[in-house]
């Protein structure tokens, strides 16, 4: 690799740190979040089992986002990881559990056709739940150095 190239991993990403340090970033940024999104689900939808129901879909995104993000070897904040995990995910818990446009019955958008256009939805849903929460991030770190 050349020192100009773009593709450089992150010294901070799993691939380049110990052992420890691999875990604490795996909790920060697979289980907390997927903690606080089934809590979130469950004060929401006021049951266990939506809350059950989100935390899954989180852990699954979350985890398919950090693995995009170690063998890609591409930055924490690169929004085209969220967006290929959200893609994956979506597709993945459509064709799973059968959620999209119309039921799997439905001619024009159940099936394959339902899971792209749920795939495609659940994908801009997390790339901009991703950034917002990137933005949200630099804002509070921008008032606490005040």
């Amino acid at each position: 690799m050349n020192s100009d190239d773009s593709k450089t991993l992150n010294p901070s990403s799993p691939a380049t740190t110990s052992s420890s340090s691999s875990t604490a970033y795996w909790v920060d940024r697979v289980v907390i979040p997927t903690v606080a999104t089934g809590i979130g689900g469950g004060l929401i939808c006021r049951g266990l089992v939506p809350a059950g129901k989100f935390a899954a879909t989180a852990a699954s995104y979350f985890g398919a986002r950090e693995f995009l993000t170690f063998v890609r070897g591409s930055e924490v904040e690169d929004l085209s990881n969220s967006f290929m995990a959200g893609l994956g995910t979506g597709a993945w818990l459509c064709r799973l559990k059968g959620f999209g446009f119309g039921g799997h019955h439905s001619p024009r958008t159940g099936g394959r056709l339902g899971a792209a256009l749920f795939a495609t939805c659940f994908a801009i849903f997390t790339t901009t739940a991703d950034f917002t929460a990137m933005k949200a991030a630099q804002i509070t770190n921008d008032i606490s150095k005040r």
